[in-house]
Formats: C-alpha cells, sequence, structure tokens
C-alpha cells in the first residue's frame, strides 16, 4: 500500500486522483491520498470540492477516485454571519466610516477568516490585561501577562470553543471530509463532514480523531499501512524456511549417497582384483633330503599369474613313510 499526502489547494488535490484514477491506482485499494486544504471548509458548496476551479461539471472518474480520499480542512465558523454582520456595521461608523455601496441592496463586505483570528487575538490579550489590572500587577510585564493567556479556553468569532496550550498555542480546529452521496441528487457525490480532531481531556497535545460516520473503504476495509510480506519481503520468511531446510537436506543426502557410490566402487575394485589359484598353474618340484633329517617332501608351488610378476608358495613340510 502506499500512502499519498498533497498539501494545497482543493483543485490540486483534484489533478493528482484525476491522475492516479486514470493510471488505475486506486482500483483496488493499494494506493490512497490525503489531501490538507489550506483553506476553510465551504459547508455550503461541498460538490466544488469535484468540480475544480472555474468548472460547475465533474471530470470524468473524479468522483470514482474520490472514493480513495480524505480531506483535512479548516473546521466550518458556526454562526459566522452574525460576526460579519457586525463587522460591516462597525465599518460604517467613526473612525472608520467605510461606505459600504451594496448595503442598499441588503449585501454587505465578506469577511475572511484572518479577521477573525484577529479578532480572537485582541480578546485574548484584553482579558487577560483585564486580569492583570485587577490583581494589581504590571501589565507591561509580558511573562506575567503570558501565565494569565496560557492553558485557557475561549469562545472564538468563528463560532467554536478554542483550547490555548502551556505554550500559548492554540488548538487548530480541523474537520476531516469524504466523498458521500448528495441527498438531493442521488447519484452525485461531494465531500462531507465525517470527523473531528479533539484535545484529550488527559492533557495530551496530540489531537484525537472523533468519526461522525463510518467511510466507504474501497476493498471493504482500511487499506494495510504495509504489505503483508513487508516492503522487501522480510515478513515472510517461511518459505525462505522452508526451501533452505529443504536444499540443506538434498545436500546431505548428494553427500550420503556420494560416500556410499565411493564405498561401493571401492568394494567393486577389490572384487575385480581377487584371484583364485588355479590346479594347472601350479608345478610340484621333489628334492630329497640329507640322510640324517626324517623323510619329507618339501612341496613348492610355483604359479603363474596373469600380473607381470610370478610368484612362489611355500606349503609347511608333509612327512611319509
Amino acid at each position: 500500500m502506499s500512502l499519498y499526502l498533497v498539501l494545497g489547494y482543493y483543485f490540486e488535490h483534484i489533478g493528482l486522483m484525476a491522475s492516479m484514477e486514470a493510471r488505475g491506482l486506486l482500483d483496488r485499494g493499494d494506493y490512497f491520498v490525503v489531501g490538507v486544504d489550506v483553506e476553510q471548509y465551504d459547508i455550503e458548496q461541498p460538490r466544488r470540492y469535484l468540480t475544480g476551479l472555474l468548472r460547475e461539471d465533474v471530470e470524468p472518474g473524479v468522483e470514482r477516485a474520490f472514493r480513495s480520499y480524505l480531506g483535512i480542512v479548516g473546521s466550518p465558523a458556526v454562526g459566522y454571519e452574525e460576526f460579519s454582520v457586525s463587522v460591516n456595521e462597525y465599518m460604517q461608523r467613526p473612525p472608520f466610516n467605510i461606505v459600504n455601496a451594496a448595503d442598499a441592496f441588503g449585501g454587505m463586505k465578506k469577511i475572511p477568516s484572518e479577521g477573525a483570528y484577529l479578532y480572537d487575538a485582541v480578546m485574548v490579550y484584553a482579558r487577560a490585561l483585564n486580569e492583570c489590572l485587577a490583581l494589581g500587577r504590571d501589565y507591561r510585564d509580558g511573562p506575567q501577562m503570558f501565565q494569565l493567556m496560557k492553558g485557557r479556553s475561549y469562545k472564538s468569532a468563528m463560532g467554536y470553543m478554542v483550547q490555548m496550550d502551556d505554550k500559548g498555542d492554540a488548538e487548530g480546529n480541523y474537520t476531516l471530509i469524504a466523498r458521500r452521496e448528495l441527498d438531493a441528487v442521488p447519484g452525485e457525490y461531494g465531500l462531507f463532514p465525517i470527523g473531528m480532531f479533539q484535545l484529550p481531556l488527559n492533557g495530551s497535545q496530540l489531537p484525537v480523531l472523533k468519526l461522525l460516520s463510518e467511510l466507504d473503504w474501497v476493498g471493504g476495509g482500511p487499506p494495510l499501512d504495509e504489505p503483508g510480506c513487508g516492503f522487501h519481503g522480510e515478513k515472510c520468511v517461511t518459505w525462505k524456511v522452508v526451501t533452505g531446510a529443504s536444499g540443506g537436506i538434498i545436500l546431505l543426502l548428494l553427500i550420503v549417497g556420494f560416500v556410499v557410490y565411493r564405498y561401493w566402487a571401492y568394494e567393486q575394485e577389490l572384487d575385480s582384483l581377487l584371484w583364485k589359484v588355479d590346479f594347472r598353474e601350479i608345478q610340484i618340484n621333489e628334492f630329497t633330503p640329507s640322510n640324517k633329517a626324517p623323510k619329507a617332501s618339501i612341496v613348492s608351488f610355483t604359479y603363474t599369474h596373469k600380473v607381470s610378476n610370478p610368484r612362489q608358495l611355500f606349503m609347511p613340510p608333509c612327512f611319509h613313510s
């Protein structure tokens, strides 16, 4: 299994998914893509994440490709319209005096999310400043002011609660999105929230994913983080052991067979060298011993073998009267 991580705008994610679908990499669920969108999730237009930039129709194969996709985006604002209305009203008052030309038609300026983040920063500082003055401390003492800010939560202009850690970093509010079928238009799809990230209550800095709905995995289950035998086959050692053991046994049998054959061949060679004395090859030479010796006959057996060197055998003497 191969996991791809893409960071950028949503239409850049579409290009990657379309290319992988065209290559057939997403058919069996062996490849998966996690996309991090730099923009906030638009809850009003879930289908635009499949149509691309300045397009109204979904590209061929893109809906199918996004089965193997999970997106991480900034959580949508809750009640952000009220904040936008208030900002537009204050911009027309002194000292700003900004005229809204669309006010006569009921229109107003769109407030970007950065405006809400700036508002949050000012409110957090103002709250710490009020507490510092109430305690009779020096508000010009930066470390003391920081002690009044860290490790606390506040209500963001985006509409949700934000938790700050001991380092003064605000908790990121992110939502997990995936492909879902449109309720109003069966057969068409968009990207909808299926989970959110939250900080645990045990003080850990690692957010916990809380799923709101199940994900339709390609192949019926989540993809493996690595192949069953490992990326280099290091986990499938059974066949290697069997092959090694079989090879060792075969080698041992060959060695034993070779030794047995050598022994058999040696015996055959010895058998070929064995000989028997043929009676026709024996010559008897008799001689008369001295008068002082008992009558005896010493027989000398001389034989002629097929070998080059003749040999002579002597038998023990036989006495006769």
